[in-house]
């Protein structure tokens, strides 16, 4: 095992994980590859709305200065650790939309006669 990938939400028990995949990755003389996912409602990671922008940078850079502290631990000593973050949109789509595009569309014009 050369990369251990573990989620982290950067609450207590995802660090026990990170302890534990440590501890693994020592025996084992693996990488950690740190991952945080955000998710993001639909207009602040779309960055054609307008003023969504900064709001999505903010939660960024919080995200950041949680790495940052978690990264210093002492039971991450001597393992190359990298740290990755990513970007989920969330879109809620109404009932009405999703009944509409599972049902087939069928082509309903007609050819006018000369």
């Amino acid at each position: 095992m050369k990369r251990i990938l573990v989620p982290t939400d950067f609450s207590p028990e995802a660090e026990n994980a990170l302890e534990v995949a440590a501890q693994i990755a020592h025996q084992n003389k693996s990488e950690i590859y740190l991952e945080h996912s955000l998710n993001l409602p639909s207009h602040v990671n779309d960055n054609a709305s307008s003023g969504a922008m900064p709001e999505s940078l903010y939660f960024i850079k919080l995200a950041e200065k949680e790495f940052e502290p978690l990264l210093q631990k002492s039971y991450l000593d001597q393992i190359d650790v990298h740290r990755r973050r990513r970007s989920r949109r969330i879109r809620r789509r109404s009932s009405k939309l999703r009944r509409r595009r599972q049902t087939p569309t069928t082509n309903t014009t007609k050819q006018k006669k000369t």
